[in-house]
């Protein structure tokens, strides 16, 4: 078994290498919509560090330097809000950025805050009560519930992203 994730991890490594390729080129690539490939970079970017994973596992280099497991935990919580962000910046080109999609980076925010929680508290020591002391004890737990729950909403909002641009290429 163990053979076997070794060989899904090499295989993942290849494809992160590739998105890698991919994210440098379209940050650099000056035609079409320039803020949706830079989103779709960064989105592309987040992929590639997430399929490192099992790499970094095999290196021990989770054991080496534990930040690593605050962003690896939380990666997969800007998934979400980078794609729907792309979706945006593809079916509403004339719409910019504003300052309020900041709070779309919130949840990975959170997801870097309860790794970072677990990390700092003493192994089997006490910790803090109620939300934050269950965030403290099972990051991964939160992680979850919230990639879940933002899944859900991004969808919904792609969704309802793609109806209304389709409305508007069906009415030209």
């Amino acid at each position: 078994m163990e053979s076997w994730t070794r060989i899904l991890s090499y295989i993942n490594l290849a494809g992160a290498i590739h998105a890698l390729i991919q994210a440098i080129v379209l940050l650099f690539i000056r035609r079409g919509n320039r803020r949706a490939n830079r989103i779709m970079a960064a989105f592309i970017l987040t992929l590639a560090i997430g399929m490192t994973n099992g790499m970094l596992s095999i290196l021990d280099l989770y054991e080496a330097w534990p930040f690593l497991s605050i962003l690896m935990g939380a990666v997969i919580l800007a998934y979400g809000p980078l794609f729907y962000l792309y979706i945006r910046a593809m079916t509403v080109p004339e719409r910019r950025g504003a300052l309020l999609d900041i709070l779309h980076g919130i949840p990975f925010l959170l997801g870097i805050l309860a790794y970072s929680l677990y990390l700092k508290s003493p192994a089997g020591g006490a910790a803090a009560s109620g939300l934050l002391g269950f965030a403290v004890l099972s990051p991964w737990l939160v992680v979850f519930v919230l990639s879940v729950l933002q899944a859900i909403g991004y969808i919904g909002a792609i969704v309802r992203l793609l109806r209304k641009h389709s409305e508007s290429i069906k009415a030209s």
